[in-house]
C-alpha cells in the first residue's frame, strides 16, 4: 500500500464481517457484524452471501465504492506455514525449498491455486555447532476460494488487490512483535492469540528458534464458555449463546479461583473455569513444548513471555498461560487489536504489521502482472527496434532526396551520362532501404493479432459441460474484448456453478486475457439438470481494428 494515505481493508470469516476505513494510520470509517446464524468454514458460499449482504449497505455509507482494498480472511483451505533453510543458501533457493515443502502439506496441486512465499526472517547469528537460518512464510489456497471472495467484493463496488489469509498474517505479526520486543540476553515468546488460530514465536536477540500455529483462538474460548454452566450459587444452568459468551470472555477476562476481575458478572466463576480448561490447558502445553525443544536448558529459566493480538484484549489471559508455562508473564505494549473496542478481529496482525501484510493474489492478477513485465520488457525491445529502423529510414530517405536532386542536374545536362546511371542505382537502393524499413518494423510488429489464434484459444479452454453460444470479438480504439455467452451443465462430479468458476479461472489464466467481468447470470433447468446461463466479457491483449461475431449452434458439446 505504499504511496497510499488512505487504506481499505475487509475481514471475513465465519465469525465476523469487518470494512475498516484509515487515513494516514488513523481510523476513519468503521463497520463490523456477526453472521446472524453460525457457520463454519464448511459454509463458504453461506459466508459470501452474508458478507455481500453487509457490504451492499456499508460500502455507499463509507464512500469506498472502487477502492483498492486488502482482504483478511480465513477460508476452508487455507495453508500457512514457516519453513527453515540454512542462510548461506539465499532467498531464492529458501522460496523454493518452502514453495516443496508446502506442495506436500496441501491437498490441491500448489501450481495450479494462489500460494506465495516470502522470507520474513533472517538469523543474525547462530548457536554454537549452528549456522543462521532464514525463514521462509508460505501461503497457498485454492483458486475458487480466491476468485468467489474477489467476485464478492467486485459485486459490492471494491476493488481487491491482496488476500491475506488471516492465519499467514498472524504468523507474519507474531514474529514481527517477536523482533520488536526481544532484547539479547532475555529469551522471550510472544503468543499472539487470534480469533480462530493462534501463534507462539520465541527467539532471543537477532535469532528465531521457532514460530509455531496452533488451531485455538478467541472463538475457540467463546464457543467453550457456550455450553451450560451454573448462574450464581443456585443448581440452575443456562447456556449463553455466542453473542453473550464473547461479551463475558472480553468484558470479565479469565476467572480465578477467587472470582472475577468484573464484580457485576453473576455467573459462578468456579462453573465456568472447566469449560475455558481444556482451551487454556492446549495453549499451556504447546507454550511449553514449544520452550522445551526451542531454547537450550540454561536459556528456559529466563524466558519472558507476552501476549498480542485480539486475544492481548482478555483479563488474565497472559498470567494465566504464564503461571501453567512457568515463565515470567511481561505485559507489553497497548493490545494490538481491531480499532474499536467492540471489534478484535484477525485484521489486527495487519494494522500490526504497517499495512505490509504477506498476501495472495488470483491467478489474473499475477497474470496481468506477468504480462505488464512482458509488454514492459516488449517497449524497451521495440523502442531500441524503433531507433533503428527509424535511423535506417532517415538514411534511406536522405539518400533517396539527393539522388533526385542529382538526377535533377543532369536532366539540365550539367552531369555526364554515367553520373545519370550512378544517381539511378543510387535511388534504387534509397527505395530498397525504405521497403527494408518497413519490411523490418512488420516484422517487429505484425499487420494485425488474428481472429483464428483468439478462437482456437477459446476453444482450448471449453470444457466438456459448457457451452458457448455466441462469441462478439469486437475492438473498440481503446481496448479489445470478447463478450460470451453460454451455459454451464451440472453433472454429476460438479455443480452449474463450480463448473463456470473452473470455466472462469481457466480463462483468466489464458495469456490472451487481461481481465474478465461477469455480467448476467441466470439458473435454468436442462433435461431435469440445473443450468446457469451467462455472459462473461474478457479483456484481450489485442485485436485487429472493427468487429466480429462468430455464433455457434448451441448443441452440447460443440465448440467455436
Amino acid at each position: 500500500m505504499r504511496g497510499r494515505t488512505r487504506q481499505v481493508i475487509v475481514e471475513v470469516s465465519p465469525t465476523r464481517h469487518e470494512l475498516a476505513v484509515f487515513e494516514q494510520g488513523r481510523l476513519i470509517g468503521h463497520r463490523a457484524a456477526r453472521p446472524a446464524e453460525e457457520l463454519g468454514l464448511s459454509d463458504w458460499p453461506a459466508i459470501l452471501r452474508s458478507l455481500g449482504a453487509e457490504l451492499e449497505n456499508w460500502v455507499p455509507d463509507l464512500g469506498v465504492r472502487g477502492e483498492p482494498v486488502i482482504v483478511v480472511y480465513t477460508g476452508p483451505d487455507t495453508a500457512a506455514s514457516i519453513f527453515d533453510a540454512p542462510a548461506s543458501a539465499g532467498e531464492q533457493r529458501a522460496r523454493l525449498a518452502a514453495k516443496l515443502a508446502m506442495a506436500g502439506t496441501i491437498s490441491f496441486p500448489l501450481e495450479q491455486n494462489a500460494h506465495a512465499e516470502i522470507c520474513i526472517f533472517r538469523d543474525g547469528s547462530a548457536r554454537e555447532g549452528e549456522q543462521p537460518k532464514l525463514r521462509t512464510l508460505a501461503l497457498a489456497d485454492t483458486e475458487a476460494t480466491i476468485l468467489s471472495l474477489a467476485m464478492t467484493l467486485e459485486r459490492s463496488g471494491l476493488t481487491p488487490t491482496g488476500f491475506v489469509p488471516a492465519p499467514g498474517a498472524s504468523l507474519a505479526a507474531a514474529v514481527h512483535a517477536l523482533r520488536c520486543s526481544a532484547a539479547a540476553g532475555s529469551p522471550g515468546v510472544v503468543l499472539w492469540i487470534g480469533e480462530h488460530s493462534s501463534v507462539i514465536a520465541g527467539g532471543e536477540g537477532d535469532r528465531l528458534s521457532f514460530a509455531r500455529l496452533i488451531p485455538v483462538g478467541t472463538e475457540t474460548m467463546v464457543e467453550a464458555l457456550s455450553a451450560p454452566v451454573h448462574a450464581g450459587r443456585s443448581d440452575n444452568t443456562i447456556a449463553l449463546d455466542r453473542f453473550s459468551a464473547r461479551e463475558l470472555l472480553f468484558a470479565s477476562g479469565i476467572p480465578t479461583v477467587d472470582g472475577w476481575s468484573d464484580r457485576t458478572t453473576t455467573i459462578d466463576p468456579s462453573a465456568v473455569l472447566p469449560l475455558l480448561q481444556p482451551v487454556l490447558q492446549r495453549l499451556v502445553v504447546e507454550t511449553k513444548q514449544s520452550i522445551r525443544f526451542g531454547f537450550a536448558p540454561e536459556q528456559r529459566p529466563r524466558v519472558l513471555l507476552r501476549v498480542a493480538g485480539p486475544g492481548a484484549s482478555i483479563s488474565g489471559l497472559g498470567t494465566t498461560c504464564a503461571g501453567g508455562v512457568g515463565v515470567r508473564f511481561v505485559q507489553g505494549a497497548a493490545p494490538c487489536a481491531s480499532p474499536q473496542d467492540a471489534t478484535l478481529g484477525d485484521l489486527a496482525s495487519v494494522v500490526a504489521l504497517g499495512w505490509k501484510a504477506p498476501s495472495l493474489t488470483t491467478r489474473d492478477a499475477a497474470t496481468k502482472r506477468s504480462l505488464a513485465a512482458t509488454r514492459h520488457a516488449i517497449v524497451v525491445g521495440a523502442s531500441l527496434g524503433l531507433l533503428a529502423i527509424g535511423a535506417h529510414g532517415v538514411e534511406s530517405w536522405q539518400r533517396l532526396q539527393d539522388a533526385r536532386a542529382t538526377l535533377t542536374l543532369l536532366a539540365g545536362g550539367s552531369e555526364t551520362a554515367s553520373s545519370a546511371v550512378r544517381a539511378v542505382q543510387s535511388s534504387v537502393a534509397a527505395g530498397m532501404g525504405l521497403a527494408r524499413a518497413e519490411a523490418t518494423r512488420k516484422q517487429l510488429f505484425g499487420a494485425e493479432t488474428p481472429h483464428a489464434d483468439i478462437l482456437r484459444a477459446l476453444a482450448a479452454l471449453t470444457p466438456e459441460g459448457v457451452e458457448i453460444t455466441e462469441i462478439t470479438l469486437s475492438d473498440d480504439g481503446e481496448a479489445s474484448r470478447a463478450s460470451l455467452r453460454g451455459v454451464a451443465h451440472a453433472g454429476e462430479d460438479m455443480s452449474d456453478s463450480d463448473r463456470f468458476s473452473a470455466y472462469s479461472a481457466g480463462l483468466a489464466a489464458c495469456p490472451l486475457v487481461l481481465g474478465t467481468t461477469l455480467g448476467e447470470t441466470r439458473r435454468t433447468m436442462n433435461s431435469d439438470h440445473p443450468s446457469l446461463s451467462f455472459n462473461l466479457s474478457l479483456q484481450l491483449v489485442a485485436l485487429p481494428t472493427g468487429a466480429r461475431t462468430a455464433a455457434v449452434d448451441g448443441q452440447e458439446g460443440t465448440q467455436p
